[in-house]
């Protein structure tokens, strides 16, 4: 069999449904391939979704129904464990790929690659949506596990998902596969495109930080954070602005090295920087555009970001939560 293309799902069926009815369009051309659902739902949705197949054949399904909630991580592997074909491909219920991905995908079978590298494109549908990503992902293709195009045996190299961890196993398993083997080849024209009709909301984005960085904090990805060495730069620079007048002054308030008030300077400095970066520099990075931020969008840019930064910071120092023992 030419590609396995996997797909976690729980609890969103109509999102699996429009995928479905997206890939199928699109995957006519195709023969030897098969679509694995592993859906930890908490209703069985073969019923529904098997109908999306009988333009094709029902053996292009291989649907697993897991009465155990399963996170994406764990998901992935079920799938990898079934799939048999010789490349395997990952998308997500939410991430509909364009026609490129389709090309790209049979390129790769034709031409005998190792893999490519994921992007995904998150687009927004309201004004607040856009600062949401202003203040978080960001406008520009992300390098993600959607759209990933892999041979089997080379995934085998990298290892597979984190299985117990409810975000960040991505992120982990894109670094290791740089780490390990960097084969996956970086490209620009195929990607996926998250809706976030839904999920986009101010309330979803602080319980999903609060949630994915209180889970994830222990991957060195994530407990590296450079946040963190700017803190302690901070902290090191007021450090030093409490002691300047007694170093280079002595306290003299005629040397023309005595700095009045050099505290509150250097601390009202370090929030400008911060609040500079974080509203203007870094959604610039991630490709917000200049018409967003300077009308209308730099200061809700900045409360959001304000306060996802606590809420990572409220994450990180929360204690974690007991295992259960079954």
């Amino acid at each position: 069999m030419d590609f396995s293309i996997i797909i976690p799902a729980n609890n969103d069926l109509k999102d699996l449904e429009r995928l479905l009815e997206s890939m199928l369009q699109h995957l006519k051309n195709f023969k030897d391939f098969e679509i694995i659902v592993i859906d930890s739902s908490t209703r069985d949705n073969s019923e529904c979704i098997s109908r999306y197949f009988e333009q094709q054949s029902l053996s292009n399904l291989v649907y697993y129904h897991s009465t155990k909630n399963l996170y994406p991580g764990a998901a992935r592997n079920k799938g990898i464990s079934i799939a048999k074909g010789r490349y395997l491909a990952f998308l997500d219920t939410k991430t509909i790929p364009n026609k490129p991905w389709y090309e790209l995908l049979e390129e790769t079978i034709l031409q005998n690659i190792e893999g490519y590298c994921g992007k995904t494109i998150y687009e927004p549908n309201s004004f607040v949506q856009e600062i949401i990503l202003a203040s978080t992902f960001g406008f520009n293709p992300l390098k993600t596990v959607p759209g990933t195009i892999i041979k089997k045996e080379h995934l085998d190299k990298i290892g597979y998902f984190i299985p117990n961890a409810r975000a960040g196993e991505d992120s982990d398993w894109l670094l290791r596969s740089l780490e390990l083997d960097a084969i996956l080849i970086n490209q620009e024209r195929a990607y996926t495109s998250y809706f976030t009709k839904d999920e986009l909301t101010l309330r979803n984005v602080f319980q999903k930080w609060f949630r994915n960085y209180r889970s994830a904090r222990d991957y060195s990805h994530i407990r590296d954070h450079k946040f963190i060495y700017i803190l302690f730069a901070n902290i090191g620079l007021i450090f030093f602005a409490f002691n300047w007048n007694n170093i280079f002054a002595k306290w003299d308030e005629s040397s023309f090295l005595y700095v009045d008030n050099i505290t509150k300077i250097i601390v009202m400095l370090s929030f400008a920087s911060y609040i500079f970066y974080r509203s203007f520099v870094l959604p610039r990075i991630k490709g917000a555009s200049f018409k967003l931020i300077l009308f209308g969008g730099f200061l809700p840019i900045m409360l959001l970001s304000i306060l996802i930064d606590l809420t990572k910071i409220a994450a990180f120092i929360s204690p974690k939560k007991k295992n259960k023992k079954s």
